[in-house]
């Protein structure tokens, strides 16, 4: 198990790096901003650790960024990283999430889920009382 902080110069010091697993250590601190250089990096796992302060909005730059888990830490999302990783999703989203998954999707209303399934759960009563009336 890895303790103490990531350092802070490892994505000049690697700038060829692919793939970083910290993942499940004792790492505090805070995510280095030089990670940002690591324009090959593909998987990125931070998971399981102790980070605090705000995820770098600099890594929404990382095109080559397949994955990332940043989980069970204690960091804080800037609005920045938040709407760049948005933008990249877009151009992806409707080849991942189903046509009638309707919320927090762009172009997509909420109110469409709710009003199909108010519409079968009265075609569904309407037809079941009619069942019964034959």
């Amino acid at each position: 198990m890895l303790r103490g902080s990531i350092p802070a110069d490892i994505g000049t010091r690697f700038p060829r790096m692919v793939i970083l697993c910290f993942g499940r250590n004792d790492f505090t601190g805070s995510i280095p901003t030089s990670l940002s250089n690591l324009t090959e990096l593909q998987v990125l796992d931070l998971h399981d650790n102790w980070l605090t302060g705000y995820v770098p909005h600099t890594l929404g730059r990382l095109q080559a960024l397949q994955r990332a888990d940043l989980g069970t830490n204690m960091l804080e999302a800037d609005n920045r990283i938040t709407k760049v990783l948005t933008i990249r999703l877009e151009k992806v989203a409707d080849k991942l999430i189903l046509r009638n998954q309707t919320a927090f999707m762009k172009n997509r209303d909420i109110m469409n889920g709710i009003m199909a399934l108010h519409e079968i759960l009265h075609e569904t009563k309407r037809k079941k009382g009619s069942w019964h009336h034959s």
